[in-house]
């Protein structure tokens, strides 16, 4: 479960550019409630890539960063704006 919930913590950040806590500060919602479907789209997508890239051995926070950002980092940008 923790494994989980970093996992959806860094695919937040790397989405969307803000950390989870920073959707329910705005907006009093869960990230997943407040992206548009296109953008949520994206988020499962990245979410689906680093579960494949934790089970297929990258071990460090930072590789598994710098691989998710180079394909969908900033991705949800636009739903940053409150």
């Amino acid at each position: 479960m923790e494994r989980e919930i970093h996992l959806k913590t860094i695919v937040c950040e790397v989405v969307t550019g803000h950390p989870p806590g920073y959707w329910r500060e705005t907006f009093g919602k869960r990230v997943r409630d407040v992206l548009s479907s296109p953008d949520l789209l994206v988020y499962s997508q990245c979410l689906e890539t680093a579960h494949a890239l934790v089970n297929g051995g990258v071990a460090h926070e930072a590789q598994l960063r710098a691989i998710l950002t180079a394909s969908y980092g900033g991705a949800a940008a636009g739903a940053a704006k409150p």
